[in-house]
């Protein structure tokens, strides 16, 4: 999964999802990130710890803000309980490549992610050149906010530059 946003309860529950292996953050504003709380019912299903994973200051932050939710798993999975990992350059999950791609979201250094032949670029204002790691991808998801400029999100023409 990537990210928790505040409306992922409701996402979950239409769409029937029974179970979490791993979440992947992109970046830590409020529309990704507010949704955490909302992981217990998966540790009390699943009755294990669920790892995350994002950069070095999304794990801090989270670490941060929701402390107590960074315990070891006990006998009583009453509480969330969840396993940070900060991670800055390619990993292996579940047997497949996860690759942080590094994006500028305004002023933000964020991370997209690259899993095969997809790539999942929300929340972007530019890709930086080192970062356009397009070749061979069957899926793009690609931020476009707008047709007219703006200060943290690419528009209609700049992703369609992107993608070309």
């Amino acid at each position: 999964m990537v990210d928790t946003g505040p409306d992922f309860r409701l996402q979950s529950l239409r769409e029937g999802l029974t179970h979490v292996d791993a979440v992947l953050y992109m970046h830590m504003h409020a529309d990704h990130l507010h949704g955490i709380d909302d992981f217990r019912g998966f540790c009390l299903i699943q009755r294990c710890q669920i790892p995350i994973y994002g950069s070095h200051d999304a794990m801090a932050h989270i670490a941060n803000k929701f402390a107590y939710i960074l315990r070891e798993p006990s006998r009583f999975l009453d509480l969330l309980v969840l396993k940070t990992n900060p991670i800055h350059a390619p990993f292996q999950l579940f047997d497949q490549a996860i690759i942080p791609i590094p994006l500028k979201h305004g002023n933000n250094e964020i991370y997209g992610y690259r899993i095969g032949g997809l790539a999942y670029f929300t929340d972007v204002s530019s890709i930086p050149e080192s970062s356009l790691l397009l070749q061979g991808l069957k899926v793009l998801l690609l931020d476009c906010l707008k047709y007219t400029s703006h200060f943290s999100h690419i528009n209609m023409e700049q992703s369609l530059q992107y993608m070309s």
